[in-house]
């Protein structure tokens, strides 16, 4: 059964309603099995220009995933936004953790629609 599970600086530093609000957007979202998906739940830009785009990750395999460098974008309506190399954190089989990808300033198409895309893996 899959779960939710708060990385540790998410646990100390959410407030409540956003925490019953991914909660509630974790029991509503359909999951495959044997995939790793996003569910996104925000953008925005913070104070340095950088674009925030918060997902809950999920890990619907058998097993955990690692955090190696990976290449991903983000995609608003087929349109590619943004691209940048991250690490995400291990994330346990059957499991989901919200978490943020920031797109430093330059990585980004500037004055483009941001809300409503997607994250993908490359």
């Amino acid at each position: 059964m899959q779960k939710l599970l708060f990385e540790d600086a998410w646990d100390r530093t959410i407030s409540d309603g956003d925490r019953k609000w991914i909660q509630h957007v974790f029991e509503n979202t359909k999951l495959p099995l044997d995939q790793v998906l996003f569910t996104s739940l925000r953008q925005a830009i913070n104070h340095r220009g950088d674009l925030l785009v918060s997902v809950i990750v999920h890990n619907t395999k058998n097993t955990e995933i690692a955090p190696v460098q990976q290449h991903f974008s983000y995609v608003v309506d087929h349109k590619l936004i943004a691209e940048h190399t991250f690490s995400i954190p291990t994330i346990k089989s059957k499991t989901s953790m919200p978490w943020t990808f920031i797109f430093p300033k330059g990585s980004y198409k500037e004055n483009e629609e941001l809300l409503g895309g997607e994250i993908e893996r490359k």
